[in-house]
């Protein structure tokens, strides 16, 4: 989905209780349930993600090869910060060395 577009749903909510707030002369609110809002404001880049984990006896998580594609189309939107949102995901853990191929 392009961002674009959910920032397009998302305007026209705000800009409709702008208008409300501004005809009523007072702050208005407006409710959406879950199931609502994702209509609304949903939706994800297709991606495709493989993983191979190694795991130790005990639990611990020792190794993790992970290729992840996804199509953000052409415009730079969140296609920018998503290399950064998975390295800042990964360093939560102690995982001694690691390794990052990034292309865009």
């Amino acid at each position: 989905m392009n961002m674009q577009k959910c920032i397009e749903k998302r305007g026209k909510v705000a800009t409709s209780c702008a208008l409300a707030a501004k005809k009523l002369q007072h702050p208005v609110r407006m409710y959406q349930n879950r199931k609502t809002d994702m209509i609304m404001a949903g939706g994800r880049y297709p991606m495709k993600k493989t993983y191979s984990v190694g795991i130790r006896n005990d639990g611990k998580i020792t190794a993790l090869d992970l290729q992840i594609l996804f199509n953000a189309g052409i415009y730079v939107d969140i296609s920018a910060i998503m290399p950064h949102n998975i390295v800042c995901a990964l360093k939560k853990y102690d995982w001694g060395a690691l390794s990052f191929d990034i292309k865009v």
